[in-house]
């Protein structure tokens, strides 16, 4: 699922070659047509005792010349180049050269190189690419991405990225993590911090991407960086968390930094879901639907920034490296968030809706919706609900009851801190006015978290 406010992140391709002809080899005509060619031309151009021998020696290959596979072996060796063969043949003979060829010539490697089936040459090629390209990922987010730079982020960012929080003191809580012990965030004035939300038995893919995010992070930081940092998560399913199943969590995922995952009862946990904006919603079929996202938590025990749950592993690296080595004043105001909001209308023989989905600031949405009748006047003092559900997975809906806003106008209501999820949403709005019929309209719209 998605994060609170603003939050909720590379594949081999195969490469497939056609098979190309292989071209019959130049220069494979035969020996004694060749020779017999040179010699019709060399005639006509050559006098005197010069004539003579060529003719000689052309009688002789005819009469001498093998066949089968014996000619083969003879074109391979008496093949003579087409072009200026008049020309050769009308200069006197010149001396062969009895030395070896030079070895390591170009011309003679292109020569081989040319003789390669095209299928395998591609073949090669497309190989070399692909470990190229797996040796670069390795070195961006590998285990050792930032071990051989004396920053773990990039020098060119000055300024935190992610939601501005303000500098707000962090709300304090005391869990236990994986190993039976304590933890009280007020304890940890001094550290800097990467406090997210895990649920270790989350059917869909928010924390195991999360977790992925939080260690290329970590990858892309020096260790000497990285151990200064506090990583902790809390959980979002205090019904089935339990330090066997944290620990199985972290380690399937291959969260190999320090990661304190902090566990508690759901009286517990639930206040601290909301100091922090998160919802997590435990349905009949026993799965649990919740937002998420990272909270930057710096040495005065202040919230910085928050990264929705499909940061830029480079954005976290950035941010912390920019916390630990540099003083980053407080902005005077939060950033505003871009509005996004998408609005609906939907009308019927009983009335006309309109919906009016705004993204929230955690991870949620909130929702104004108009009402007026069949005769188009607003409809004060009904009853509205909607229920909310994403159509990309299985999913209880989200059952929401609106309440009147007569700041925005009569026969206008909203909801705030909707649970979504990056997907396509439905919405389903029922409204009962004090008298007359009811009123039920069905929305469609693409959720941005």
């Amino acid at each position: 699922m998605s994060r609170p406010a603003a939050s909720t992140k590379a594949r081999p391709q195969s490469a497939r070659v056609s098979g190309v002809r292989r071209q019959p080899p130049t220069g494979a005509t035969g020996a004694t047509g060749a020779t017999g060619q040179a010699s019709k031309k060399s005639s006509a151009s050559s006098a005197g005792s010069v004539k003579e021998r060529s003719s000689a020696v052309v009688s002789q290959a005819m009469r001498t010349a093998p066949s089968g596979a014996a000619a083969e072996q003879g074109k391979r060796e008496t093949v003579t180049p087409k072009a200026n063969t008049a020309k050769a043949a009308s200069r006197p003979p010149t001396k062969t050269s009895s030395k070896p060829p030079k070895k390591g010539n170009s011309g003679e490697l292109l020569a081989a190189l040319a003789k390669l089936p095209i299928r395998w040459l591609a073949f090669g090629a497309v190989l070399v690419a692909l470990i190229a390209g797996s040796f670069a990922l390795y070195r961006a987010f590998g285990p050792n991405a930032g071990s051989g730079s004396t920053s773990g982020g990039s020098s060119s960012i000055s300024a935190l990225q992610g939601d501005d929080l303000g500098g707000t003191p962090a709300p304090n809580f005391t869990l236990t993590d994986q190993n039976g012990n304590p933890v009280t965030l007020s304890s940890l004035r001094g550290h800097l911090i990467a406090l997210t939300f895990f649920d270790s038995l989350c059917p869909h893919t928010d924390c195991s991407l999360m977790a992925q995010y939080v260690m290329a992070s970590a990858n892309l930081m020096t260790p000497q960086e990285r151990a200064q940092v506090t990583w902790l998560a809390i959980s979002l399913n205090p019904w089935h968390d339990t330090p066997a199943t944290a620990k199985t969590f972290l380690s399937s995922h291959n969260v190999t930094i320090p990661m304190r995952y902090l566990l508690g009862t759901l009286g517990q946990v639930a206040p601290v879901w909301s100091d922090y904006h998160m919802e997590s919603i435990l349905q009949s079929n026993g799965i649990v639907i919740h937002t998420t996202g990272l909270y930057i938590i710096d040495q005065q025990g202040l919230e910085r920034v928050f990264l929705e749950e499909g940061f830029d592993p480079h954005m976290l690296a950035d941010d912390l490296h920019l916390l630990l080595t540099k003083h980053i004043p407080i902005s005077a105001r939060a950033t505003a968030q871009s509005d996004n909001s998408v609005s609906l209308t939907q009308s019927t023989n009983t009335g006309t809706l309109t919906l009016r989905a705004i993204p929230g600031q955690y991870g949620t949405y909130d929702f104004e919706l108009w009402v007026w009748d069949a005769n188009q006047q607003p409809v004060q003092a009904a009853q509205a609900t909607l229920d909310l559900t994403m159509t990309d997975m299985v999913m209880q809906p989200v059952h929401v009851v609106f309440q009147p806003d007569a700041d925005l106008g009569s026969g206008v209501y909203q909801a705030h801190g909707v649970v979504s999820m990056a997907g396509h949403a439905k919405v389903v709005v029922n409204v009962q006015p004090l008298s007359g019929s009811p009123i039920q309209a069905t929305f469609y719209f693409t959720a941005k978290y």
